[in-house]
């Protein structure tokens, strides 16, 4: 919480929102896909903390209640935010 969003980030001082995602799921600051990587995996339709949310254009980390943390856009840092404030979002889970 309250990194800056930097472009390509993949922590531990700055993210991007995949960045961000990668190392929610997998403890790693290295990237394992990309918002579109992440929009092929597979849908949940009762999601539960920790299922990404995901749309075309961004991506977060699930945390209940209809919000998610994420790395919102250049010049913000990485926060909660509710996931209806972002179109066509809908949540997935990782494939392993």
């Amino acid at each position: 919480m309250g990194k800056p969003y930097v472009r390509a980030g993949v922590g531990p001082d700055s993210y991007d929102c995949s960045g961000l995602v990668s190392y929610c799921i997998t403890g790693k600051h290295q990237r394992v896909g990309t918002t579109y990587t992440f929009i092929g995996w597979p849908r949940v339709s009762n999601p539960v903390p920790g299922d990404i949310c995901t749309n075309s254009t961004h991506c977060g980390i699930y945390i209940g209640g209809g919000n998610m943390i994420h790395a919102p856009q250049p010049g913000q840092n990485v926060k909660v935010g509710g996931v209806q404030y972002h179109k066509g979002m809908f949540f997935v889970r990782p494939p392993w």
